[in-house]
């Protein structure tokens, strides 16, 4: 890989990674369209310290006000407790229960399958099903949801880790974890930017653990190569963590606005067109 495929890669990354496209989708399909090597399971989980940076730069305020609540509860000041704050913070911890199981079982599973150059059409097969079948849920969205849509402060534990069980789909490339989790938070009632701004901080601490174990798989892969390959590799970061935070702001603006539709009919067209190209 040279720099400018990291780079490339990292803007695909940080993009798709929020506006409901699949990112793992993308990072698997778009190498094979131009004929490059494909990225690593290891080298595509390490740009998500990228897109992870931004997240936790754009709910900066959200993440410290729930840090402060959480501070205040263990000191027993009771006055200064938020609980809508607490509530958030365990909804959040069991929306990431099976994901992080699910990845615990799989990684190694989920390595094989797509890293392996013998499961290269099945991997392809797989990946645009996936675009196709979520696309299609985008599409009939608005039909399908039709219950009352509630803020986030109306969601309930059984219905975070429903969202949570979601996520844990996430896992296979193709199907998108900030489209999935909007999905299925339009599912239990909430409206559009309630279940996207959810599913993105639900995502942190997934998000982190399957980037530290990526960034460690490619430190051991990499070996003595590390060192010379690192500046091809922050280029990438960097990118997605530009890209990353403009997709969080559009993604947030354009949710107050419209439904996710247009993504649903993109989704589709990619899908095919890698089916009719790539297999």
């Amino acid at each position: 890989m040279n720099i400018f495929e990291s780079i490339f890669l990292g803007i695909i990354q940080g993009l798709t990674e929020f506006i409901p496209v699949s990112s793992s989708g993308h990072l698997e399909l778009i190498p094979k369209f131009l004929n490059w090597n494909e990225p690593s399971t290891s080298f595509i989980t390490f740009l998500h310290f990228g897109t992870l940076l931004a997240l936790i730069i754009y709910y900066r305020k959200t993440l410290l006000a729930y840090l402060t609540s959480l501070l205040n509860a263990a000191k027993q000041k009771n006055s200064s407790v938020d609980n809508n704050n607490l509530v958030m913070m365990r909804n959040v911890i069991i929306a990431t229960i099976p994901a992080g199981i699910l990845g615990f079982i799989l990684n190694n599973v989920i390595e094989k399958l797509y890293d392996l150059p013998e499961n290269s059409k099945l991997a392809t097969l797989l990946t645009a099903s996936a675009m196709i079948i979520v696309g299609i849920l985008f599409i009939l969205a608005n039909k399908l949801f039709t219950n009352k849509k509630h803020p986030l402060d109306k969601l309930s534990s059984q219905n975070a880790l429903i969202i949570g069980l979601a996520q844990a789909l996430a896992i296979f490339r193709g199907t998108s974890r900030s489209g999935i989790t909007l999905l299925a938070g339009q599912a239990v009632g909430l409206n559009r930017v309630s279940a996207a701004e959810f599913g993105f901080l639900m995502s942190i601490p997934v998000t982190f653990v399957a980037a530290a174990f990526g960034t460690i798989d490619l430190i051991k892969s990499e070996g003595a190569d590390l060192l010379n390959n690192l500046p091809i590799y922050l280029a990438g970061l960097l990118t997605s963590f530009i890209f990353g935070y403009i997709a969080i702001s559009f993604m947030i603006n354009f949710l107050k606005k419209r439904g996710l539709r247009d993504f649903g009919i993109y989704r589709v067209i990619f899908g095919v067109l890698a089916l009719l190209i790539l297999i």
